[in-house]
């Protein structure tokens, strides 16, 4: 039986933030431990192997989840079309793996040709992830406990044993291995949920149109969000790389609470769309952009406020470029919420792939040139400034694309106000900055009267609306 939204909420939130358990649990001593050559080259080859993920993942991570929402109550014909999708996944991670099993044997002479091996285990993981059923059916306590768990044995293994730069591998080892036990320790709750069925091939083969559209858009991302590190291994050094890579882990705290509220509305709004209930639906996407507006607007003028005290600390000094690179990053926070509301709530729930195929592939566009001409003379500096680049142009598109369907207006007053108040939030962590200039817990301080300021002016405001209304 699925759970309420405001529950389904919090099992999506509490499931993305352990996702970022381990990189931030462990990246102030993983930095300090492998230096930004050692993360670089993790994020390097994770990066090679995440290309051959996208091949055996497709657009089945958003189909699936689509096409198993709006099957929810009917048990057989859900059984059906979870077997015959999962069945095209093991086709296509069938090619992907031979495609990786070839670059590594064409790579066996480079040094991070053992890297490029272990690494193989995200493709085994990405062929057994049934995460897109569980999303569907509206069942996301499963895999946060899973998850949970994963999360505390790798966080504990890398303290164990990772001690040295030469345990690169091993820490590669961790995270690539736990991925992989976490797509198997989920298979057993499948079977109170579906009756099993072999799937014929024509029936596996009926969802390639489906998947393929949303496979463009998967492509189109990957361009700018793993090619990007790629570009920077090939055209600068993996020190870059590394600076990169930390950086994406700041930006991956707030976008993990957007994606926790796409995760789980995409498939609460496929139901609501397929049964015409758009009253309903209209109510929550006022609902989640007043939400994506309070905390992206908030997340980024707060990350740009701390990182100067923030980043030295957490990743040392010699990660001191990432300071820059984190206020140059901020910004993207807000185009990328936008869109991924927009997109998750509206556009695919309602099947307007065609708009959400070509904006993604716009900025892909917009982020390759970018990088081409950005990342020779300011490497990552420049990596960063091409993504900020490709949100906006997607999100942008997409919103001229629907203009007349939708209140936008109603939704960009919610930002405006809310960048009052992160202004005001600004001016009072560089306040709490001097005046607890040299305090160890400088960065604490500035958080609480930064998260205090903000909340109170924000729910304040929004008491009051509520008030005035009654």
């Amino acid at each position: 039986m699925r759970s309420s939204i405001k529950l389904n909420l919090v099992f999506s939130v509490l499931y993305q933030m352990l996702n970022l358990a381990v990189p931030l649990v462990t990246a102030p001593y993983v930095s300090r431990v492998l230096g930004s050559e050692g993360i670089g080259a993790n994020s390097y080859t994770s990066s090679v192997a995440s290309l051959f993920v996208m091949f055996v993942m497709l657009g089945i991570s958003n189909y699936g989840n689509r096409e198993i929402a709006s099957l929810q109550d009917n048990r057989d014909a859900r059984s059906v079309a979870f077997a015959s999708i999962w069945g095209f996944q093991w086709l296509t991670g069938t090619f992907a793996l031979a495609g990786y099993g070839f670059l590594c044997w064409i790579s066996r002479n480079n040094t991070l040709f053992p890297l490029y091996c272990i690494q193989s285990m995200l493709i085994l993981a990405a062929i057994l992830d049934i995460n897109w059923y569980f999303y569907g059916v509206e069942r996301i306590k499963v895999i946060v406990l899973r998850n949970a768990c994963i999360k505390i044995v790798s966080v504990c293994l890398i303290f164990l044993f990772v001690k040295n730069p030469n345990d690169v591998w091993i820490y590669v080892a961790i995270n690539a291995g736990c991925s992989l036990v976490s797509s198997i320790i989920i298979l057993p709750f499948l079977l109170e949920d579906i009756d099993f069925h072999i799937p014929s091939l024509a029936s596996v083969l009926r969802h390639s149109k489906g998947i393929f559209i949303l496979f463009l858009p998967v492509i189109a991302v990957s361009i700018y969000r793993t090619i990007d590190r790629i570009m920077l291994g090939q055209f600068a050094d993996l020190e870059q790389v590394g600076y990169f890579s930390n950086t994406e882990k700041l930006m991956d705290i707030p976008m993990s609470l957007v994606g926790a509220i796409a995760l789980v509305m995409m498939p609460r709004m496929t139901a609501l769309y397929s049964s015409g209930r758009q009253d309903k639906a209209s109510s929550i996407m006022d609902m989640s952009y007043e939400l994506i507006a309070f905390l992206s607007v908030g997340m980024t003028v707060g990350l740009m406020a701390i990182s100067q005290d923030f980043v030295p600390i957490f990743f040392g000094n010699a990660f001191y470029p990432v300071i820059a690179l984190v206020s140059l990053f901020a910004p993207s926070i807000i185009f990328m919420s936008w869109a991924n509301v927009l997109r998750t709530q509206y556009l695919i729930p309602k099947h307007r792939d065609r708009i959400y195929v070509i904006s993604l592939w716009i900025g892909a566009v917009t982020s390759i040139i970018a990088n081409l001409l950005l990342i020779p003379p300011y490497g990552a500096a420049g990596a960063v400034i091409g993504t900020f680049l490709a949100e906006a142009t997607v999100a942008i598109y997409q919103t001229y694309s629907v203009r007349k369907e939708l209140p936008f207006h109603k939704y960009f007053s919610c930002y405006a106000k809310y960048f009052i108040f992160a202004g005001i939030m600004f001016f009072a962590m560089n306040f709490a900055r001097k005046m607890f200039a040299g305090n160890c817990l400088l960065v604490v301080f500035e958080l609480i009267i930064g998260g205090v300021t903000y909340c109170s002016l924000s729910f304040g405001y929004l008491y009051i609306k509520k008030i005035s209304h009654l």
